[in-house]
């Protein structure tokens, strides 16, 4: 993996990106190109597919993680990528946690302390809905644990979404003297990060 922070002008590279933004242009003289943001967890880079139907681009799409070959050049004081050959990568060609920003916790260990506390939940129905979602379901929790709690404002990054139900159920069991019921702020806390 060759992260954008670690890229300079006049490498040739081949790499895999996520595709954050595209958006087809025109030059001045009327010929189409296609420019697009990649990204990585250490930043973006501008590229520009200046034959955008060559045989060497594939059809691909925004939010798509695109394997790029092509040159590292400066414009205008910033680096961008001329890109010649571009194919959408396929699922296990790529890490995720390599394109966004993620979590400084650990996520397996923060995961762990949320299911201590899901266990404290008192109430049978509530902590069968606990179960169903936070231990059997393995797509869910997979996502879940990946997953931003928002795209920019609090908790933007991978792992995210944990960090913030973690906070929350935090703060709920600091709640003790008020006369409410812990198992269910606990368990409205988690539930609620299954509809997010």
């Amino acid at each position: 993996m060759r992260y954008i922070e670690t890229l300079h002008e006049g490498e040739t590279i081949r790499n895999t990106y996520l595709c954050k933004g595209k958006r087809s242009a025109e030059t001045r003289n009327g010929k189409p190109y296609d420019n697009l943001i990649l990204q990585d967890k250490t930043g973006t880079l501008d590229g520009k597919i200046w034959d955008p139907n060559s045989n060497g681009i594939a059809d691909y799409s925004e939010k798509d993680f695109i394997e790029v070959y092509g040159e590292i050049i400066s414009y205008n004081g910033n680096l961008q990528m001329n890109i010649k050959q571009l194919r959408v990568a396929d699922e296990g060609e790529y890490d995720p946690a390599d394109y966004m920003p993620t979590s400084e916790k650990s996520v397996d260990g923060m995961y762990e302390e949320l299911m201590r506390y899901g266990k404290q939940v008192k109430n049978p129905y509530l902590q069968q809905v606990i179960r169903y979602y936070f231990v059997n379901d393995e797509a869910f929790i997979k996502t879940f644990v990946g997953h931003s709690a928002a795209k920019t404002v609090h908790h933007g990054f991978a792992g995210g979404l944990l960090e913030h139900t973690l906070s929350v159920v935090t703060r709920w069991r600091s709640y003790k003297r008020l006369r409410v019921s812990i198992s269910f702020c606990m368990a409205e806390s988690l539930n609620t990060s299954v509809w997010k």
